[in-house]
């Protein structure tokens, strides 16, 4: 059985990057679940209430993510702002089989808005507005399965 350790770290823009990584990490972990992977969270450093600046888990199955490496960009309506106004949130995976996260390779954007959503994959240039689903791990939908 493959093992390795993904690591999901938060970026720019306080408290909804944080809120991102902690989006990221579960997306990592149901896409892992659904792959038949064993996932355990071995670090999460939490930053107010369920938000986390940095998390890692280990993976153990015959699962790859290798397409999740780089950074991630959020783009919504803050759930943290008095004023609801837009904010982009950044966080970057790495796995154990890379060396460090590549914060300036952007992978993928995701757009939250009101009428749902998208994802654009900036390698496969496949766009989805299957958001939700990605975002329970069905990475498929933006051409990594």
């Amino acid at each position: 059985m493959k093992r390795q350790f993904i690591y999901v770290i938060a970026g720019n823009g306080g408290q909804d990057a944080h809120d991102w990584a902690r989006m990221l990490l579960h997306m990592m972990i149901r896409y892992a679940d659904r792959n038949g992977a064993i996932t355990h969270v071995s670090y999460m450093d939490r930053s107010e209430g369920l938000r986390i600046k940095t998390a890692m888990i280990e993976v153990v199955g015959e699962v790859s993510f290798a397409w999740e490496i780089g950074v991630h960009r959020l783009n919504r309506i803050s759930p943290f702002d008095a004023e609801s106004r837009r904010a982009t949130s950044f966080a970057a995976v790495t796995t154990s089989e890379s060396q460090e996260p590549k914060w300036g390779t952007q992978i993928r954007s995701y757009v939250l808005n009101e009428s749902g959503g998208f994802v654009t994959d900036h390698r496969t240039e496949k766009r989805t507005a299957n958001i939700y689903q990605v975002l329970e791990g069905q990475l498929d939908a933006v051409g990594v399965a």
